[in-house]
């Protein structure tokens, strides 16, 4: 069992201080405009990148110790757990470093590139009694908070079908530097997708089998830039999935519909952060709160919703209960799984069936 910390501030170390990198301190030390209150029970004690001015941004804001060396740091630090925002290439590399140094590790997605690296990543951190904590916050949406609920007490009825679209504009400038490199990008999906596909098998479960097409039509880069697929549930649900960074002039839409035999529901918004269509019988269209997705690189693009504080506040209660309700290495394998596999029946040009 892993160690309850009761007695002091959880004490975390962030590799990687790119864009990404300011969600994770906001979640610590809040934002500017008082939207996100500080957390008293986090700080931050190092901090790491190869880029010396974004590092020396990140320790001159923070106040926090620098480091230019991921291993260094790791050797030094007194840490508890290990925040990794660097490239997706990179993942498993300094996660496996992390659980080497006897560090919990808080992954940003995707967790791993590879299956098998996730699969070595979970089991070595489980032997060594730390924890896989992965960032996939787009589960803490009001709106799929909500979408989850109704699905659990069956309000919708037995479901029929369920279909997710990403219309999203990501400019030819976005992928410079280590973006759109299949190295360590890994994959459009991967990079930005995986959170739909989380929600899509998060709330509707094991997944039979597998068909997608994907392409490259509107940038110079070594990946897809939009894909389709057909998923078929265990439970019989069929799923489509739409994802494309081509859309002109700016991000449409994130969106969820899910059909069942006493309500369909659908979510939208430019994050699947407000409700489109809500129609389940006996219960009225609730009225809920709409967070805007995360703005990014000076208004280049628009992102997930700012849910980051909601996964600090998982680990830091994890750490100090023991409780083991969170979203852990082997969850965000699953998605990794199901983002894989359409890339293999894209590849292979078939369906592919699940175990």
């Amino acid at each position: 069992m892993t160690q309850i910390i009761r007695d002091r501030k959880i004490k975390f170390a962030l590799i990687g201080c790119g864009r990404i990198s300011a969600r994770h301190f906001e979640a610590v030390y809040g934002d500017e405009a008082g939207n996100i209150p500080p957390n008293a029970d986090a700080e931050f004690v190092d901090v790491c990148d190869i880029d010396e001015k974004a590092l020396e941004t990140a320790c001159k804001k923070h106040n926090i110790r620098g480091h230019r060396d991921y291993r260094e740091m790791l050797a030094k630090t007194e840490a508890d757990v290990i925040a990794i925002c660097t490239p997706n290439g990179l993942h498993y590399e300094m996660g496996m470093a992390a659980v080497e140094a006897r560090k919990h590790v808080l992954m940003e997605k995707p967790f791993c590139a590879d299956l098998m690296d996730a699969d070595n990543l979970i089991a070595a951190a489980r032997d060594n009694r730390l924890h896989t904590f992965a960032v996939l916050q787009v589960r803490y949406n009001n709106t799929i908070q909500l979408l989850k609920k109704l699905l659990h007490d069956r309000k919708l009825g037995k479901l029929y079908s369920a279909a997710v679209c990403v219309r999203w504009l990501r400019p030819q400038k976005y992928f410079v530097g280590w973006r759109g490199t299949k190295a360590l990008d890994c994959g459009t999906v991967l990079n930005q997708g995986i959170h739909y596909i989380d929600i899509l098998q998060w709330l509707l479960g094991p997944v039979k089998r597998v068909m997608a097409q994907s392409a490259t039509i509107a940038h110079t880069i070594e990946l897809e830039d939009q894909i389709s697929a057909l998923i078929e549930f265990k439970s019989g649900v069929q799923a489509t999935f739409e994802f494309s960074v081509n859309t002109f002039p700016k991000n449409k839409e994130c969106s969820l519909y899910i059909s069942g035999e006493k309500g369909s529901v659908e979510i939208s918004g430019d994050a699947m952060n407000k409700i489109e269509y809500f129609e389940v019988d006996g219960i009225e269209r609730p009225d809920i709160s709409v967070r805007d997705g995360n703005t990014y690189a000076g208004g280049l693009y628009k992102g997930s919703c700012p849910n980051h504080p909601f996964i600090y506040n998982d680990v830091i209660r994890v750490l100090k209960t023991g409780d083991v309700n969170y979203i852990n290495g082997d969850q965000a394998r699953k998605s990794l799984e199901l983002v894989l596999t359409m890339y293999k029946s894209a590849s292979e040009k078939k369906f592919i069936e699940f175990i």
